[in-house]
Order: structure tokens, then C-alpha cells, then sequence
């Protein structure tokens, strides 16, 4: 086993693996699926650990002018010669992995941001003593490459001029337009939510990202990677040379992520494959478009192991792997029902959903239905099937993807409805005892600590049906036994909320309205009131004489609520 190639573990830089001599599953074929089927711009969306950073820098060897085309001898891009004599080293390429732009504070992850802009001008610094450009060009070149240096009133408008600026210089210099690669485009974004400046570094890569790829004449083409498809209008707005390859679609679908005859050479090679069918078990089970995948990570990491002790157990290598903060935030305000579900999951069952293929963080918490999408594109659900565009079904891939839901994703769940119960029971006790002081207060605290109030209220569209979805899911098994059902007709009309004893010793109506301003609570209080009297909602309740009807109007606008009771 010693005279084996070392396996590329911890290795994402296809320069480094290849000077290893480690051992390389060929995905140069991406090079030639890009040159067929390339758009301007190309974003390729894979879960964590499926081998976009090695892809991207396996790239960035081939295209760059300067790089060494022996690091491809005996790969399989070599046999097509003539896409190799007309593309290999024949381009400046520019690439930048952003999974380290992040921060605690906008400032500092803005600082992180200008380090990299800087880092990727230094390795262009033929610019610095070219004489196809000019001195003011010049002037440019050295701005960004001392972007922390500048004034902070023009540093907005450098980031956001700098992949521009610098594939200008690149072209008078060279004479070629440049290829942009860059990686984990949406981890900055992800922090940025999570740390409470979004709209300001959305701002800057938006601005970066559509001055370098939209109408810029010096592109050449741009291939992007992420684990989420943000929406256009969020981020590349505009922009109509934007191709997306998701684990929704076939195309590209063999260049991410191991093949099942990927892993089975790589088995035979390092004498392990009595083992295939626990990596089977463990680690496949993958579908992008309709074809079958494992995880690199996984099947990189268990080969490892087994040269070492061909009948060791196999382990959850994806625990702990990195952030999974979008998912832990959605988990806080799940109701019953997603904790159903994910049981069901757990259980190997499969269900049906509508997924998303475009998100923004804007809206990402509105509904707790989103969970489905975020847990779909991350790779924690894969899909079997589908009816639609959008209709999936849904199971958890493999047996260690169902480890991470029985150790952490349930007890992340379980921790959150912990924490919300206190909460919880002092709304039902308020809406039990007619008691509206007590639910203005318990609703107002959910309201002012959730995550779905808090950053959803950007858009301008939620009204009542935002904060009726919130708490019906809020009154699923409640501790008062109380029975809840939604929209049903009553009387001449449908009241939001009807609740009632099993027993028929307590009834309740609630209405809920949105006031266009905290002035306008009052009026929105009235306004209820009146419907439940005049539409006579109480009329379901008239046939069991034993009912205490209590009526409630709760009136939100934004995190701020107002209840009245009758």
C-alpha cells in the first residue's frame, strides 16, 4: 500500500495535488462542456464538500495565461487537442474564492473583501510595468492594489470598479478578453445575513459582480460556484448571459461530485472494494439532474480509513464540516407540522414538496415551507422524483445524512421549541382565559425575537396572511387541548382562526389585521371587531349552548402588535 498515490485529503488546489502525485478523480471534462455549452456567465450550485473549489482551480490552471500544461498531461483534456491549442494558457484569468469574506461587523468583513481584491491584483502585477497601458491606468491598477489604503469615501466605488478596471488593463496588455472564476459567491451573503449587514455587503457585490459580467466587453466568460441559487434580481440583476447548472439539472451533472465508476476505481486502485457497498449505504444516494452521485469528502475520507483498517465502521465525516447557520435559523421558528415532517424523513419515509430553484435572503424565513428548498440545495434531501418544475419528492440521501438529522438537526429543533415554549404557554393561557394583556404581551415577545418578523419585513406585500400563517403554527399543539382550524365559514364570511375545547366549554374567534402604521393599531382593532359582530362569526359556536365564546382581534405592524378581546 505504500507505493499507492496519497489520497487529496484536505488538498482543494489542483496545482498542489497534482505536484503531489496524489491521486486525482478526472473532471477535466468540465473544461470541454464549457467550451460547448458556456454561457457569458455559468453558476454551478452543489452542497458543501461535493469539489467545487478543486474544479475551480483546476480551471484556473488550464485557462491562465502563465500556467504549466504538464500539470494536464495524461488527463483526460488532453486528448482533444485542438480545444487545448486554442484555450489552454491562452487567457487572463482572474479567480477569487470568497468563503473567507466574512466578519462579525460589515467593516470587517469589507476589510477581508478588499484583502482578496488586493491579493488578486498582485498576481496580475505584469500591469504594474506594462507599457500597452497607460500612466493614469496605471494610477487605477495601483489603487486597487492598495485598496485598504485608499480613502474610505472611494474604497465603495473601487471594490465595486475593481474586476472591471483590472480585465481592461488585462485586455490592453494581452490582447484577450478575461476569464473570471470565482468561488463560494454566496458565502459572503450567508455571514452577512447571519451577522446583520446583508443590504450593505449585498450592495458591494452586487456592484461588483454586474459592473465585471454584465456588458463589460473585456469578459470572456465567467463561471461561478455556490451551494444557493440567489435570485437575480437580488444579485445579478439584468443579467440575460446568466446560465445556472443546480442539482435540479442534468446538464453538468457528471462534473461535480463522484460517479459511481469514479469510486469504484478509485476502490480497486486502493485494494479496498469489499467495502464498496457500505460507501454505497453511507455516502451515495445523491441524485443531480438524473444522475447518481456520492460525495467526494465522504469517499475520500472512509478509503483513507479503510487503508488503514479495511474493517473499520463507517463515520459521519459531513458533521462539523462547516456553517450551517441558514438551516439552524429556519429550525427556530419551525412549527409541528416541519417537526412531523422531518420525523417522517428520519424514518426513511419520502414526501412531496414545492421547492424553489430562487431564493433571497430577503424572503428566505417568510415561510417555514422554505426549509424544504435550503435543505434540498445544500444536500441534506435529495430529490426521487418529480411531477413539475417545482413538485419534488424528497428523501434523505444516506445513512450518514441520517445521522446528521438524528444528532443534530432534531436536536436542534428540539432546543428550539425548548426555548419558545414559556412563550408559547403564556399565549395559550391568554387566549384560554380571555385574557388579551396576556396575549399582546406573549405575541409581541415571539414577534420582536423571530427570525421571519425580523428580516422578512423588508418587502412591503405582508399583511394578514403572513402573521396568520405565524400563528397558526404557533397554536399547533398547544397545551390547552384546544382544537384550531383556519378559514372555515361561519356565519358570512371565514374567520382567520377558530379555536374550541374538546369538551365545547371554550370557543374562540381571532381575526387578525396589519396597520399601515403603529397610529393606525387602534383603527385596525376597530376595523376587526367589526367584522367578527357584523359577518357574525360567533354562529358556529350557536349550536353548543355550553361554549364561552371569547373574541380576539390581534393588529401587527412590522414587530409590534396590539390585541383586544370581547
Amino acid at each position: 500500500m505504500s507505493s499507492k498515490k496519497p489520497l487529496p485529503i484536505g488538498t482543494d488546489i489542483f496545482e498542489k495535488l497534482i505536484r503531489n502525485n496524489a491521486y486525482y478523480v478526472d473532471k477535466t471534462s468540465l473544461i470541454e462542456y464549457l467550451k460547448d455549452k458556456k454561457g457569458d456567465v455559468n453558476l454551478f450550485t452543489r452542497p458543501r464538500r461535493f469539489g467545487k473549489t478543486l474544479n475551480m482551480t483546476m480551471l484556473y490552471e488550464f485557462f491562465r495565461i502563465g500556467g504549466n500544461p504538464e500539470l494536464f498531461n495524461g488527463l483526460n483534456i488532453t486528448k482533444n487537442k485542438a480545444l487545448c491549442d486554442e484555450w489552454q494558457n491562452k487567457f487572463p484569468t482572474i479567480f477569487m474564492t470568497l468563503k473567507g469574506v466574512e466578519g462579525l461587523d460589515f467593516e470587517s468583513a469589507k476589510l477581508r473583501l478588499m484583502g482578496l481584491i488586493e491579493d488578486v491584483a498582485r498576481t496580475n502585477d505584469v500591469l504594474s510595468h506594462s507599457k500597452k497601458i497607460s500612466d493614469e491606468e496605471k494610477e487605477s491598477y495601483r489603487l486597487i492594489r492598495n485598496l485598504k489604503k485608499c480613502e474610505p469615501k472611494i474604497q465603495k466605488d473601487l471594490i465595486c470598479d475593481s474586476l472591471k478596471i483590472l480585465s481592461e488593463l488585462l485586455y490592453k496588455h494581452y490582447g484577450k478578453n478575461t476569464i473570471f472564476i470565482i468561488d463560494e459567491y454566496d458565502v459572503p451573503l450567508d455571514k452577512a445575513e447571519n451577522n446583520g449587514y446583508f443590504k450593505e455587503m449585498i450592495s458591494l457585490i452586487r456592484g461588483m459582480f454586474n459592473n465585471a459580467f454584465k456588458t463589460n466587453p473585456y469578459l470572456e466568460m465567467a463561471i461561478l460556484t455556490g451551494c444557493l441559487r440567489i435570485s437575480k434580481e437580488s444579485i445579478f440583476t439584468g443579467m440575460n448571459n446568466f446560465r445556472v447548472f443546480s442539482v435540479a439539472d442534468e446538464q453538468a451533472s457528471e462534473h461535480f461530485g463522484f460517479t459511481e465508476k469514479d469510486v469504484k476505481e478509485m476502490f480497486e486502485y486502493y485494494e479496498v472494494s469489499a467495502r464498496l457497498d457500505d460507501a454505497k449505504k453511507w455516502y451515495d444516494g445523491y441524485t443531480i439532474g438524473n444522475t447518481d452521485v456520492y460525495c467526494p469528502w465522504d469517499i475520500i475520507l472512509f478509503c483513507d480509513d479503510l487503508r488503514g483498517k479495511i474493517d473499520i465502521f463507517p463515520r459521519c465525516y459531513w458533521a462539523n464540516t462547516s456553517g450551517n447557520s441558514i438551516i439552524r435559523k429556519m429550525l427556530e421558528q419551525a412549527d409541528d407540522s416541519i417537526k412531523g415532517e422531518l420525523e417522517q424523513l428520519v424514518n426513511g419515509e419520502v414526501i412531496s414538496k414545492k421547492i424553489k430553484h430562487e431564493l433571497t435572503y430577503q424572503d428566505l424565513y417568510s415561510s417555514n415551507e422554505n426549509i424544504w428548498s435550503v435543505l434540498y440545495w445544500t444536500g441534506y434531501l435529495t430529490s426521487v422524483g418529480r411531477t413539475s418544475d417545482t413538485d419534488f419528492q424528497l428523501r434523505i440521501p444516506n445513512r450518514e445524512i441520517r445521522v446528521l438529522y438524528e444528532t443534530q438537526i432534531m436536536e436542534w429543533l428540539k432546543e428550539s421549541f425548548r426555548k419558545k415554549q414559556p412563550l408559547l404557554n403564556e399565549l395559550y393561557d391568554g387566549l384560554y382565559d380571555g385574557d388579551a394583556e396576556k396575549v399582546e404581551k406573549a405575541f409581541g415577545q415571539f414577534l420582536f425575537k423571530s427570525i421571519s418578523v425580523r428580516d422578512s419585513m423588508a418587502q412591503k406585500d405582508y399583511k394578514e396572511n403572513f402573521y396568520h400563517g405565524l400563528l397558526l403554527g404557533l397554536l399547533t399543539n398547544n397545551n390547552k387541548n384546544l382544537i384550531v382550524k383556519s378559514n372555515v365559514e361561519s356565519g358570512y364570511g371565514y374567520p382567520d382562526l377558530i379555536l374550541y375545547t374538546p369538551d365545547y366549554s371554550i370557543g374562540i374567534i381571532i381575526e387578525l389585521k396589519y396597520a399601515e402604521s403603529p397610529k393606525k393599531l387602534q383603527e385596525a382593532i376597530d376595523e376587526g371587531m367589526k367584522q367578527i359582530e357584523n359577518n357574525r362569526y360567533i354562529k358556529i359556536f350557536d349550536d353548543e349552548d355550553a361554549y364561552v365564546v371569547r373574541k380576539f382581534v390581534i393588529a401587527c405592524y412590522k414587530k409590534r402588535c396590539k390585541v383586544a378581546s370581547k
